[in-house]
């Protein structure tokens, strides 16, 4: 029961960040000539002028979700 509570935290946290994504990225096209003007999750947790997730965005969501996930195991028991 525990690995469902884990696996749903990191689920709702993936979701998360993409909805969050879509809210303060509308318009990804406008990175391609502001590279230097980037905010500042955009600059470290994102790469490339289309900003897609690098490895330092997948490991904390995954972190994240396992430490919600966690919370939630606690709260059932």
């Amino acid at each position: 029961m525990r690995w469902i509570a884990y696996v749903l935290g990191v689920l709702a946290i993936g979701f998360l960040q993409f909805i969050l994504f879509i809210i303060f990225v509308p318009d990804s096209c406008a990175y391609h000539s502001q590279s230097d003007e980037r905010p500042f999750l955009i600059k470290y947790c994102y790469e490339g002028v289309h900003p897609t997730p690098n490895v330092l965005n997948i490991v904390l969501t995954i972190v994240i979700g396992l430490a919600l996930g966690h919370f939630i195991a606690k709260r059932i028991q």
